[in-house]
This record gives structure tokens, sequence and C-alpha cells, in this order.
């Protein structure tokens, strides 16, 4: 059984229309924010968006929150210091490492 995040999951067409189609997109980049315990969500970095849970700590995400970019004051808010660390460094490193998707390359079955 296909998970809701995977592309063309069964839940593929509810992530995109609550988060937008970026969320759910083939190749979108995201930087993840802590693991196991300490795990808070991600950042949907192509959308500038931290995708993070109302459930708490390692539950999944159902929250969407708009950012202004990689040090919006509202990732300090939401994130604990300790799990937020050097994210907006490491994301930034990630973005500037990864270049967007050629889409029309993806959909000729060239992975990336």
């Amino acid at each position: 059984m296909s998970s809701p995040r995977e592309p063309g999951g069964a839940g593929a067409g509810v992530l995109a229309s609550k988060y937008g189609r970026s969320v759910n997109f083939p190749g979108h980049r995201s930087y993840t924010l802590g693991m196991g315990a300490d795990f808070r969500g991600c950042l949907a970095l192509s959308a500038a968006r931290l995708l993070t849970s109302t459930g708490g700590p390692g539950r999944p995400y159902d929250d969407a929150v708009q950012l202004t970019g990689l040090h919006d004051p509202e990732l300090d808010r939401r994130i604990p210091a300790a799990v937020l660390g050097a994210a907006p460094e490491g994301a930034a490193l990630a973005c500037a490492a990864h270049p967007p998707l050629d889409v029309a390359s993806y959909r000729e079955g060239h992975p990336a």
C-alpha cells in the first residue's frame, strides 16, 4: 500500500489540495527537523513552508505554515532551539546542492 506522502499515493489528492501541489510533487525538496522522538517536521524548501504536526513531536504532519524564508521568526517560535540548531544553514546548503526539478525531463523518465 502506498503512503499518502508518496507521489501518486492514495492520499496524494488530499495533501495536494490541503498543502499545495509542491508538498506531494515528485522531486520536492525538503529538510528534516529532528529525528526520532525529536522529529518536529520538515521544511518544504521549494514552497517556503514548515510542515509540522498539531499533535506533537513524532506525529504525522497536518499543519503547513508559510514562511518568509529560512530565518523566519516563526521557526524559532515553533521548533525548539536544540532541534532547529543549524537547520537554516543546512537547508540553504541543500537548496544550493539540489537544483529545482526539471519537470519535462522527469516526465520523460529521467530521475534527476
